[in-house]
């Protein structure tokens, strides 16, 4: 499984910084001869550079602490994603204008030249979006030590607090798969337990209740009788 940390700062993200300056000066030169539209294209670039250069620089300030998590391969996914879309609706247009210039073959040229720079950081941007939807494909939903569910959620019980979902069946060790499993208490059984203690009691009660003295003859002393119920 693809970590989230390796596509943060994939080697490839430098593919996209080194791909900026022959994107310039190509780009300048085509726009020149084909109008300022080719240019906007180039936006796309350079924005891949910028965040490139940026993710970079993060990796070497944030190298001993944690990465964002799930947000931060959310927020990946969606910029790659994006500057895939961008690129390859830029390159689709260039494509369609570049049929039309069949009888201007040194220009026809120079235009495809350009697109190599743009094809390049399409593919890499594709890539990578690849590779972190991989990641949520194969993200643990089980927890290994609890067995339970990581994503499913019950009903609340109170109005904005969510209870995770955890199996009903036994406790799993955490020391390995060669300790058993520990039963769960049942709290059926504690119940029947406890009503059969407070029927005994109660029993005990009416025994006692249900002494009552006998008088013996004249003697002037009581026998002690005890009635059962």
């Amino acid at each position: 499984m693809t970590s989230q940390a390796h596509v943060l700062t994939h080697p490839l993200r430098r593919l996209t910084i080194a791909a900026f300056f022959p994107a310039l000066i190509l780009s300048t030169v085509d726009a020149s001869l084909s109008g300022p539209v080719r240019i906007a294209g180039f936006s796309g670039i350079f924005i891949s550079a910028i965040v490139s250069t940026f993710l970079l620089c993060f990796k070497r300030r944030n190298s001993a602490k944690g990465h964002g998590g799930l947000k931060v391969s959310i927020l990946l996914f969606v910029y790659d994603t994006l500057s895939a879309a961008g690129l390859l609706t830029f390159l689709v247009f260039t494509w369609i204008y570049l049929g039309s210039w069949w009888r201007e073959a040194g220009r026809a040229v120079l235009t495809a030249y350009a697109s190599v720079p743009y094809i390049l950081v399409f593919c890499i941007h594709a890539y990578l979006a690849l590779l972190t939807l991989i990641d949520f494909i194969d993200r643990p939903r089980h927890c290994p030590h609890c067995e339970c569910d990581l994503y499913s959620r019950t009903p609340d019980a109170v109005p904005g607090f969510s209870h995770a979902q955890v199996s009903r069946g036994v406790y799993s060790s955490l020391h390995g798969v060669d300790h058993q499993a520990v039963e769960r208490p049942s709290v059926d059984s504690d119940a029947d337990e406890d009503a059969r203690l407070l029927g005994d009691e109660e029993s005990r009660v009416g025994l006692v209740q249900n002494i009552v003295p006998v008088p013996i003859g004249g003697s002037g002393k009581d026998e002690i009788k005890v009635e059962v119920v």
